[in-house]
């Protein structure tokens, strides 16, 4: 199994088909259904800032890992190819972009790597002027995992 991190908080209702949870040795264990049929067992020894450590079985990656295969799982868009292409690939296709996070968004990551990287939008915090994403590879190719980042982060851009 893999080690990575999930903040609890962020992992919302859309994404969640059922939960259960149980208490061992004062360690909290939960189970969740996610929506994309794939079990993941969270096992919360510390829930400071509501961070987990979620242990996810190897053959739980969508497709063959990347980014694009988790963003294209839960958005359906028409295109492939590299995360850095998706930008051009949505105004070609008429899909409306912008600057500004939003739920469900794809987000274009500006990155130094030359594939790029995208995640999907599944939570912000307007008041803390933060946004939280869903991605694929950015641990490790197959390792799906969220991040908290601030509206200031550097993007290439959303699409809706």
């Amino acid at each position: 199994m893999v080690s990575i991190l999930l903040i609890l908080p962020t992992l919302t209702d859309s994404f969640v088909e059922s939960k259960e949870h149980n208490i061992i040795n004062n360690i909290i264990t939960y189970q969740y259904k996610l929506k994309i049929d794939k079990n993941y067992d969270i096992n919360v020894s510390n829930s400071i800032l509501g961070s987990a450590i979620i242990e996810v079985k190897p053959e739980s990656y969508i497709g063959n890992g990347w980014c694009t295969d988790l963003v294209r799982y839960y958005r359906k868009v028409p295109w492939h190819g590299n995360a850095i292409d998706w930008w051009q690939n949505a105004i070609d296709n008429k899909y409306n972009v912008g600057q500004e996070p939003k739920i469900n968004a794809i987000m274009i990551e500006k990155t130094d790597y030359i594939y790029g990287h995208v995640a999907l939008v599944i939570d912000v915090d307007e008041e803390n002027k933060t946004f939280t994403v869903l991605e694929q590879n950015m641990n490790g190719r197959g390792i799906v995992s969220q991040r908290i980042l601030s509206f200031n982060h550097p993007v290439i851009g959303f699409i809706y």
